[in-house]
Protein backbone atom coordinates (compact mmCIF):
# COMPACT_ATOMS: atom_id res chain seq x y z
CA UNK A 1 0.00 0.00 0.00
CA UNK A 2 2.83 2.37 0.85
CA UNK A 3 4.46 1.65 -2.51
CA UNK A 4 1.22 2.29 -4.37
CA UNK A 5 0.74 5.59 -2.53
CA UNK A 6 4.26 6.68 -3.45
CA UNK A 7 3.65 5.86 -7.12
CA UNK A 8 0.39 7.78 -7.17
CA UNK A 9 2.02 10.82 -5.57
CA UNK A 10 4.95 10.77 -7.97
CA UNK A 11 2.58 10.53 -10.90
CA UNK A 12 0.83 13.71 -9.73
CA UNK A 13 4.00 15.81 -9.79
CA UNK A 14 4.06 16.18 -6.01
CA UNK A 15 6.62 17.85 -3.79
CA UNK A 16 6.95 15.78 -0.62
CA UNK A 17 8.28 16.51 2.84
CA UNK A 18 9.13 13.69 5.23
CA UNK A 19 8.15 14.57 8.83
CA UNK A 20 8.18 11.75 11.37
CA UNK A 21 5.59 9.18 10.30
CA UNK A 22 3.85 11.63 7.97
CA UNK A 23 4.25 12.03 4.23
CA UNK A 24 3.12 15.58 3.52
CA UNK A 25 2.16 16.24 -0.08
CA UNK A 26 1.74 19.39 -2.15
CA UNK A 27 -0.37 18.66 -5.18
CA UNK A 28 -2.26 20.94 -7.55
CA UNK A 29 -5.00 18.31 -7.69
CA UNK A 30 -5.55 18.41 -3.92
CA UNK A 31 -8.26 20.79 -2.75
CA UNK A 32 -7.01 23.10 0.05
CA UNK A 33 -8.95 22.88 3.31
CA UNK A 34 -10.13 25.87 5.32
CA UNK A 35 -10.50 26.48 9.02
CA UNK A 36 -12.38 29.58 10.13
CA UNK A 37 -12.36 29.94 13.92
CA UNK A 38 -15.64 31.88 13.93
CA UNK A 39 -17.60 29.86 11.36
CA UNK A 40 -16.35 26.58 12.83
CA UNK A 41 -17.33 27.78 16.32
CA UNK A 42 -13.94 26.92 17.77
CA UNK A 43 -13.02 27.77 21.34
CA UNK A 44 -10.89 30.91 21.77
CA UNK A 45 -9.06 31.47 25.06
CA UNK A 46 -7.71 34.89 26.02
CA UNK A 47 -5.75 36.05 29.07
CA UNK A 48 -3.49 38.91 30.22
CA UNK A 49 0.23 38.58 30.86
CA UNK A 50 3.14 40.91 31.57
CA UNK A 51 6.08 38.65 30.82
CA UNK A 52 8.78 39.85 28.45
CA UNK A 53 11.93 41.93 28.50
CA UNK A 54 11.16 45.07 30.47
CA UNK A 55 13.86 47.40 29.28
CA UNK A 56 17.18 46.88 27.46
CA UNK A 57 18.07 50.02 25.56
CA UNK A 58 15.06 52.18 26.37
CA UNK A 59 15.57 55.79 27.43
CA UNK A 60 11.94 56.17 28.53
CA UNK A 61 10.49 54.45 31.60
CA UNK A 62 6.96 54.39 33.02
CA UNK A 63 5.80 55.05 36.55
CA UNK A 64 2.22 54.88 37.78
CA UNK A 65 -0.95 52.85 37.68
CA UNK A 66 -3.96 52.38 35.45
CA UNK A 67 -6.97 50.39 36.64
CA UNK A 68 -5.68 46.97 35.47
CA UNK A 69 -1.91 47.13 35.86
CA UNK A 70 0.84 48.90 37.78
CA UNK A 71 4.18 50.23 36.53
CA UNK A 72 6.93 50.44 39.14
CA UNK A 73 10.45 51.84 38.88
CA UNK A 74 13.35 49.64 39.87
CA UNK A 75 16.42 51.84 40.47
CA UNK A 76 19.95 51.76 41.85
CA UNK A 77 22.54 54.45 42.55
CA UNK A 78 25.92 53.20 43.69
CA UNK A 79 28.62 55.91 43.48
CA UNK A 80 28.21 57.18 47.05
CA UNK A 81 31.95 57.38 47.78
CA UNK A 82 31.91 61.18 48.39
CA UNK A 83 29.29 60.66 51.11
CA UNK A 84 31.08 57.89 52.97
CA UNK A 85 33.03 60.13 55.36
CA UNK A 86 30.16 62.58 56.04
CA UNK A 87 29.39 63.41 59.66
CA UNK A 88 25.70 63.63 58.78
CA UNK A 89 23.42 63.38 55.75
CA UNK A 90 20.93 66.24 55.65
CA UNK A 91 18.81 65.14 52.67
CA UNK A 92 18.73 62.81 49.67
CA UNK A 93 16.45 63.48 46.72
CA UNK A 94 15.92 61.48 43.52
CA UNK A 95 15.44 63.93 40.64
CA UNK A 96 13.94 62.53 37.43
CA UNK A 97 13.19 64.46 34.25
CA UNK A 98 9.71 63.80 32.94
CA UNK A 99 9.36 62.16 29.55
CA UNK A 100 7.10 63.10 26.65
CA UNK A 101 3.86 61.36 27.61
CA UNK A 102 1.36 61.29 30.47
CA UNK A 103 -1.70 59.08 30.82
CA UNK A 104 -4.65 60.39 32.85
CA UNK A 105 -7.40 57.74 32.60
CA UNK A 106 -11.01 58.39 33.53
CA UNK A 107 -10.48 61.94 34.72
CA UNK A 108 -7.61 61.10 37.08
CA UNK A 109 -4.55 63.31 37.40
CA UNK A 110 -1.13 61.67 37.16
CA UNK A 111 0.37 64.80 38.72
CA UNK A 112 -1.19 63.58 41.99
CA UNK A 113 0.51 60.19 42.00
CA UNK A 114 1.67 59.01 45.40
CA UNK A 115 4.57 56.61 45.96
CA UNK A 116 6.13 54.24 48.42
CA UNK A 117 9.70 52.97 48.13
CA UNK A 118 11.35 49.78 49.41
CA UNK A 119 14.99 48.71 49.50
CA UNK A 120 15.69 45.63 47.38
CA UNK A 121 17.04 42.51 49.05
CA UNK A 122 17.97 40.79 45.77
CA UNK A 123 20.50 41.77 43.14
CA UNK A 124 19.31 42.50 39.59
CA UNK A 125 20.43 43.98 36.27
CA UNK A 126 18.36 46.30 34.12
CA UNK A 127 19.35 44.50 30.90
CA UNK A 128 17.86 41.17 31.98
CA UNK A 129 14.94 42.00 34.26
CA UNK A 130 11.53 41.14 32.80
CA UNK A 131 8.00 42.44 33.21
CA UNK A 132 6.59 41.09 36.45
CA UNK A 133 9.87 39.50 37.59
CA UNK A 134 10.03 41.96 40.46
CA UNK A 135 7.09 40.08 42.01
CA UNK A 136 9.44 37.19 42.75
CA UNK A 137 12.14 39.43 44.24
CA UNK A 138 12.15 40.25 47.93
CA UNK A 139 12.35 43.77 49.26
CA UNK A 140 12.17 45.47 52.61
CA UNK A 141 8.91 46.29 54.39
CA UNK A 142 9.79 49.84 55.47
CA UNK A 143 8.83 52.75 53.22
CA UNK A 144 11.97 54.74 52.37
CA UNK A 145 10.15 57.60 50.61
CA UNK A 146 10.08 60.65 52.86
CA UNK A 147 8.63 63.24 50.44
CA UNK A 148 7.64 63.76 46.81
CA UNK A 149 6.99 66.57 44.37
CA UNK A 150 5.75 66.29 40.79
CA UNK A 151 6.06 69.33 38.53
CA UNK A 152 5.54 69.85 34.80
CA UNK A 153 9.17 68.94 34.17
CA UNK A 154 10.40 66.73 37.05
CA UNK A 155 9.54 64.02 39.55
CA UNK A 156 11.39 64.50 42.85
CA UNK A 157 11.35 61.83 45.54
CA UNK A 158 12.96 62.33 48.94
CA UNK A 159 14.59 59.29 50.55
CA UNK A 160 15.17 58.24 54.14
CA UNK A 161 18.73 59.41 54.84
CA UNK A 162 19.51 56.37 56.99
CA UNK A 163 19.14 54.18 53.88
CA UNK A 164 21.46 56.48 51.94
CA UNK A 165 23.96 56.15 54.77
CA UNK A 166 23.90 52.38 54.31
CA UNK A 167 24.49 52.78 50.56
CA UNK A 168 27.45 55.05 51.30
CA UNK A 169 28.86 52.50 53.75
CA UNK A 170 28.45 49.79 51.08
CA UNK A 171 31.12 51.54 48.99
CA UNK A 172 33.69 50.54 51.62
CA UNK A 173 32.14 47.55 53.42
CA UNK A 174 31.40 44.49 51.26
CA UNK A 175 29.21 43.04 54.02
CA UNK A 176 26.64 45.77 53.24
CA UNK A 177 24.66 45.38 50.02
CA UNK A 178 23.24 48.13 47.86
CA UNK A 179 20.66 46.51 45.58
CA UNK A 180 18.79 49.74 45.03
CA UNK A 181 15.09 50.19 45.59
CA UNK A 182 11.68 49.97 43.96
CA UNK A 183 9.26 52.89 43.69
CA UNK A 184 5.63 51.78 43.74
CA UNK A 185 2.53 53.91 43.10
CA UNK A 186 -0.13 53.70 45.78
CA UNK A 187 -3.20 54.91 43.88
CA UNK A 188 -4.85 54.69 40.45
CA UNK A 189 -4.07 58.15 39.08
CA UNK A 190 -2.33 57.51 35.77
CA UNK A 191 1.11 56.96 34.32
CA UNK A 192 4.06 59.34 33.95
CA UNK A 193 7.08 58.80 31.75
CA UNK A 194 10.60 59.61 32.95
CA UNK A 195 14.03 59.39 31.37
CA UNK A 196 16.37 56.56 32.33
CA UNK A 197 20.16 56.51 32.70
CA UNK A 198 20.21 55.88 28.93
CA UNK A 199 18.77 59.31 28.12
CA UNK A 200 20.21 60.71 24.90
CA UNK A 201 20.58 64.07 26.67
CA UNK A 202 22.77 63.38 29.69
CA UNK A 203 21.20 66.14 31.79
CA UNK A 204 17.85 64.32 31.56
CA UNK A 205 19.13 61.19 33.30
CA UNK A 206 18.07 60.67 36.96
CA UNK A 207 20.38 61.76 39.77
CA UNK A 208 20.35 61.37 43.54
CA UNK A 209 21.22 64.74 45.09
CA UNK A 210 22.72 64.22 48.53
CA UNK A 211 23.30 67.15 50.90
CA UNK A 212 25.69 66.29 53.75
CA UNK A 213 28.08 67.72 56.32
CA UNK A 214 31.77 66.94 55.81
CA UNK A 215 34.43 68.38 58.13
CA UNK A 216 31.86 70.82 59.44
CA UNK A 217 31.02 72.14 55.96
CA UNK A 218 27.77 71.51 54.07
CA UNK A 219 28.41 69.88 50.71
CA UNK A 220 26.32 68.50 47.83
CA UNK A 221 26.95 65.54 45.57
CA UNK A 222 24.92 64.46 42.53
CA UNK A 223 25.08 60.66 42.27
CA UNK A 224 24.31 59.31 38.78
CA UNK A 225 21.88 56.45 38.34
CA UNK A 226 23.58 53.26 37.18
CA UNK A 227 20.57 50.93 36.75
CA UNK A 228 16.88 51.51 36.18
CA UNK A 229 13.91 49.77 34.62
CA UNK A 230 10.12 49.80 34.63
CA UNK A 231 8.50 46.69 36.06
CA UNK A 232 4.79 45.98 35.64
CA UNK A 233 2.23 43.88 37.51
CA UNK A 234 -1.16 42.52 36.56
CA UNK A 235 -1.60 40.85 39.95
CA UNK A 236 -2.20 44.23 41.59
CA UNK A 237 -5.05 45.23 39.29
CA UNK A 238 -7.63 47.42 41.00
CA UNK A 239 -10.31 47.10 38.32
CA UNK A 240 -10.84 44.38 35.70
CA UNK A 241 -10.84 45.49 32.04
CA UNK A 242 -14.37 46.57 31.13
CA UNK A 243 -16.56 44.83 28.58
CA UNK A 244 -15.62 42.01 26.16
CA UNK A 245 -12.02 43.19 25.94
CA UNK A 246 -8.44 42.27 26.64
CA UNK A 247 -6.03 45.17 27.05
CA UNK A 248 -2.71 45.47 25.25
CA UNK A 249 -0.69 48.43 26.51
CA UNK A 250 2.83 49.71 26.19
CA UNK A 251 4.49 51.47 29.09
CA UNK A 252 3.23 48.75 31.42
CA UNK A 253 4.07 45.79 29.19
CA UNK A 254 0.52 44.43 29.22
CA UNK A 255 0.10 41.65 26.64
CA UNK A 256 -2.61 39.24 25.57
CA UNK A 257 -2.20 35.47 25.29
CA UNK A 258 -4.65 34.37 22.57
CA UNK A 259 -5.19 30.65 21.92
CA UNK A 260 -7.28 29.17 19.08
CA UNK A 261 -8.41 25.56 18.95
CA UNK A 262 -6.57 24.01 15.97
CA UNK A 263 -7.69 20.44 16.71
CA UNK A 264 -9.55 20.11 13.40
CA UNK A 265 -6.33 20.50 11.41
CA UNK A 266 -4.40 17.21 11.11
CA UNK A 267 -0.92 17.23 12.63
CA UNK A 268 1.90 18.15 10.23
CA UNK A 269 -0.43 19.60 7.63
CA UNK A 270 1.11 22.20 5.36
CA UNK A 271 -0.18 25.69 6.15
CA UNK A 272 -0.66 27.55 2.88
CA UNK A 273 -1.82 30.73 4.58
CA UNK A 274 -3.07 31.89 7.97
CA UNK A 275 -4.64 35.26 8.66
CA UNK A 276 -5.36 36.56 12.17
CA UNK A 277 -7.83 39.42 12.55
CA UNK A 278 -8.33 41.40 15.77
CA UNK A 279 -10.87 44.18 16.22
CA UNK A 280 -10.42 47.01 18.68
CA UNK A 281 -12.72 49.60 20.24
CA UNK A 282 -11.18 53.03 19.79
CA UNK A 283 -14.02 54.67 21.71
CA UNK A 284 -13.52 52.58 24.86
CA UNK A 285 -9.74 52.95 24.84
CA UNK A 286 -9.65 56.70 24.22
CA UNK A 287 -9.27 57.71 27.91
CA UNK A 288 -6.40 55.25 28.31
CA UNK A 289 -4.28 56.15 25.30
CA UNK A 290 -1.53 58.68 24.87
CA UNK A 291 -2.46 60.48 21.68
CA UNK A 292 1.03 61.54 20.62
CA UNK A 293 2.21 58.13 19.37
CA UNK A 294 0.12 55.35 17.84
CA UNK A 295 1.82 51.97 17.67
CA UNK A 296 0.88 48.89 15.74
CA UNK A 297 0.73 45.42 17.26
CA UNK A 298 2.93 42.35 16.87
CA UNK A 299 2.00 38.68 17.28
CA UNK A 300 4.59 36.24 18.64
CA UNK A 301 4.74 32.47 18.77
CA UNK A 302 4.39 31.43 22.43
CA UNK A 303 6.73 28.55 23.20
CA UNK A 304 6.46 28.20 27.00
CA UNK A 305 3.14 28.78 28.80
CA UNK A 306 4.70 28.49 32.25
CA UNK A 307 6.77 31.64 31.69
CA UNK A 308 4.85 33.20 28.77
CA UNK A 309 8.12 33.51 26.90
CA UNK A 310 8.10 34.04 23.16
CA UNK A 311 10.08 32.09 20.58
CA UNK A 312 12.20 33.37 17.71
CA UNK A 313 10.40 30.90 15.46
CA UNK A 314 7.87 33.45 14.34
CA UNK A 315 6.40 36.91 14.69
CA UNK A 316 4.05 39.01 12.61
CA UNK A 317 3.54 42.77 12.51
CA UNK A 318 -0.05 43.88 12.02
CA UNK A 319 -1.59 46.07 9.38
CA UNK A 320 -4.31 48.31 10.74
CA UNK A 321 -7.40 49.72 9.04
CA UNK A 322 -10.88 50.67 10.24
CA UNK A 323 -10.41 49.54 13.84
CA UNK A 324 -9.09 46.19 12.66
CA UNK A 325 -5.65 44.57 12.87
CA UNK A 326 -4.63 41.86 10.41
CA UNK A 327 -1.58 39.61 10.81
CA UNK A 328 -0.05 37.14 8.39
CA UNK A 329 0.66 34.34 10.87
CA UNK A 330 1.35 31.54 8.38
CA UNK A 331 4.75 30.70 9.83
CA UNK A 332 3.52 30.82 13.42
CA UNK A 333 0.55 28.52 12.79
CA UNK A 334 2.86 26.04 11.04
CA UNK A 335 5.00 25.97 14.18
CA UNK A 336 1.88 25.40 16.28
CA UNK A 337 0.93 22.37 14.19
CA UNK A 338 4.46 20.92 14.13
CA UNK A 339 5.14 21.54 17.84
CA UNK A 340 2.77 22.77 20.55
CA UNK A 341 -0.10 25.24 20.35
CA UNK A 342 0.21 27.55 23.32
CA UNK A 343 -1.24 30.43 21.35
CA UNK A 344 -0.06 33.87 20.32
CA UNK A 345 1.31 36.63 22.50
CA UNK A 346 -0.09 39.93 21.27
CA UNK A 347 1.91 43.01 22.24
CA UNK A 348 2.46 46.60 21.30
CA UNK A 349 5.23 46.85 18.70
CA UNK A 350 6.96 49.41 20.93
CA UNK A 351 6.25 48.43 24.53
CA UNK A 352 8.54 50.89 26.29
CA UNK A 353 8.63 54.30 24.67
CA UNK A 354 5.05 55.43 25.27
CA UNK A 355 1.77 54.58 26.97
CA UNK A 356 -0.73 53.47 24.37
CA UNK A 357 -3.67 51.17 25.08
CA UNK A 358 -5.57 48.88 22.73
CA UNK A 359 -8.93 47.44 23.77
CA UNK A 360 -9.08 44.22 21.73
CA UNK A 361 -12.37 42.35 21.54
CA UNK A 362 -12.07 38.85 23.00
CA UNK A 363 -13.98 35.61 22.42
CA UNK A 364 -17.05 36.83 24.34
CA UNK A 365 -17.73 39.58 21.79
CA UNK A 366 -20.31 39.24 18.97
CA UNK A 367 -19.14 37.01 16.10
CA UNK A 368 -18.41 40.00 13.87
CA UNK A 369 -15.93 41.36 16.44
CA UNK A 370 -14.38 38.16 17.82
CA UNK A 371 -10.70 37.36 17.22
CA UNK A 372 -10.65 35.44 13.95
CA UNK A 373 -8.13 32.98 12.55
CA UNK A 374 -8.58 31.69 8.99
CA UNK A 375 -6.20 28.92 7.94
CA UNK A 376 -5.80 27.41 4.48
CA UNK A 377 -3.92 24.12 4.63
CA UNK A 378 -3.07 20.95 2.76
CA UNK A 379 -3.79 17.94 4.96
CA UNK A 380 -0.96 15.60 5.78
CA UNK A 381 -0.95 12.13 4.17
CA UNK A 382 0.00 9.42 6.63
CA UNK A 383 2.37 6.67 5.48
Amino acid sequence: MAGLLALVLLGCNNRVNQTGSWLVAYDSTLVPQYLDSVLDSLKTTSSQVNNGLATGSSEILSLGMVPWTEADLLMRFSAFNPVYGAESILSATIIMTRGPYTLDPSGNNAMKLMFNGYSMDSSWNYTTVTWDSIAAMSHGASNIVSSQTITDSTVMIGLDTSVVRLWANATQDTAIKNNGFVIKPTSVNGVLSVYSQLASISTSAPVCRVVYMLNGVMDTSNIALDYSTSVAHTTLAAVAPPGPYKIVQSGTGLRENLIFDLGKIPNYSIVNSALLTLHFDSTAEAPYSYTGIIDTLIAYYLSDPSTNQISTRGSAVALVSNNEYTFDVTTIVQHMLNNKNYGFLIAEYNELENVDSRFLYDGSAPDSLKPRLIVTYTPAVKK
